[in-house]
């Protein structure tokens, strides 16, 4: 009987010390991880769905955004840098031509896993946010500017979407709306630049919650 006993506080002692090596080595690994790595580690749920979608939200401006500036306009992360005060605008983009016309392209991003979901209100609001950022700039009657407005979706609308009717509907009105495709290429995640802007406007958000493991 006493070598049983003490072959059970072997068992036990053993299996405690496993648990607190397995505990250290993953307070260890926890702190080797990236900021990314160790918000998502902790997270869950909601929590981190609701983490994903700002991350993605900003990830997609800013590959939007690239796509502009390789095009050869100047481009300002109205959204990125402005947060829920970005007026509704998300970038704004500006190219002058050869004859000094003022081009200026107010763009929406949406990365929406279903861009059906996409509703006129929607569009009508970005629309309203358009007329107040260029009346507050003095810029609706300057007739040296040309204005585009662009809701930019990471998926494509059905062909039977209303959203696309409504821009056909507009451009009889001679306003110029459009509606265009950039797919969402999560690629941009590794971008260098990008994860700056992340640690800057959304990992840093989570800073208290991944102090400790």
């Amino acid at each position: 009987m006493p070598n049983l006993s003490i072959f059970i506080f072997a068992i036990v002692f053993l299996a405690f010390v496993l648990r607190i090596c397995i505990y250290f080595y993953k307070k260890h690994r926890y702190f080797t991880l990236k900021t990314r790595e160790k918000i998502i580690y902790k997270l869950s749920g909601s929590n981190l769905q609701e983490f994903l979608n700002n991350e993605k939200g900003l990830a997609y401006e800013y590959s939007v955004g690239k796509f502009y500036e390789n095009l050869g306009y100047k481009v300002t992360f109205n959204g990125i840098e402005k947060g829920i005060n970005d007026g509704g605008i998300d970038l704004i983009a500006y190219k002058k031509d050869e004859k000094s016309t003022h081009e200026l392209v107010l763009i929406q991003c949406k990365n929406y896993i279903n861009s059906n979901i996409l509703t006129q209100d929607n569009v009508r609001k970005f629309l309203g946010d358009c007329y107040l950022y260029l009346h507050s700039k003095k810029l609706l009657s300057n007739k040296n500017y040309s204005f585009r407005h662009i809701y930019v979706l990471s998926n494509e609308l059905d062909s039977s979407s209303n959203i696309l009717r409504y821009e056909r509907y507009c451009k009889n009105k001679n306003f110029n709306l459009e509606i265009k495709t950039i797919p969402y290429n999560e690629d941009i995640l590794n971008n260098e630049t990008l994860e700056e802007i992340l640690e800057l406007k959304l990992y840093s958000n989570y800073k208290d919650i991944i102090a400790k493991f």
